[in-house]
């Protein structure tokens, strides 16, 4: 039987200001300094390639690195569509994050997506709790996933491997 490669379109990346969308999209690239403090904020939208091996398949995917801040909301719109996938991200130490995706949610036309709750390691500044994702992540019909921003380039991709996987396999 013939191996073909399967083609991500785009992943695109929303949330919040700050929640780590772009701490995750570094990381998956392997561009993050781990020991730098430096932070620069996406200002619209940032597009980077990355190609995944999945199970012997090569998922080719666009990564779609948006700004959270209402300023840059003009800037986002036009690359969201149907067909992509989008890994909703949210800060559990800001209690407003999940309010701002469940406002992605109702605006845009989102069919497949993954929900990630960024600084899980920082449990003693947690605004959200794990019953309050747990609960959002049900009602929204997402899967959670919990991730440190010290998680590594490896353990970021096989995040997304499964994901992405069946999305591919329903499209």
């Amino acid at each position: 039987m013939e191996q073909r490669n399967i083609t991500t379109e785009k992943i695109i990346f929303l949330g919040a200001v700050r929640v780590g969308k772009s701490t995750i999209v570094k990381i998956l690239t392997r561009k993050f300094n781990f020991n730098s403090k430096d932070y620069e904020m996406t200002q619209g939208v940032e597009l980077y390639d990355k190609a995944l091996e999945i199970c012997g398949h090569t998922v080719d995917t666009v990564l779609v690195d948006t700004a959270g801040h209402e300023l840059y909301k003009w800037a986002v719109k036009p690359v969201c569509d149907e067909s992509a996938f989008y890994a909703l991200c949210f800060d559990l130490t800001n209690k407003d994050s999940l309010s701002i995706l469940k406002a992605y949610l109702e605006e845009l036309s989102i069919q497949k997506s993954i929900l990630i709750g960024c600084k899980f390691d920082l449990q003693s500044r947690h605004a959200i709790s794990l019953s309050a994702a747990e609960e959002f992540a049900i009602n929204n019909n997402l899967k959670l996933h919990l991730i440190s921003m010290m998680t590594t380039s490896t353990e970021m991709e096989e995040l997304f491997y499964s994901s992405i996987i069946d999305y591919a396999r329903d499209r």
